[in-house]
């Protein structure tokens, strides 16, 4: 049985692959509004 549903494949994404090596750049402001809005979510939610 797969338990691969809705959440991980949010982090599939954010791991390294093929298109992540040939495009980093490209993928890095991705990144970091994730990483952004997590931030924000983890703050918000610990007042």
């Amino acid at each position: 049985m797969s338990r691969r549903s809705g959440i991980p494949k949010k982090i599939d994404k954010l791991e390294p692959s093929q298109d992540d090596t040939v495009q980093p750049l490209f993928l890095t402001p991705k990144i970091l509004q994730f990483l952004k809005e997590l931030e924000l979510h983890l703050f918000s939610s610990s007042i």
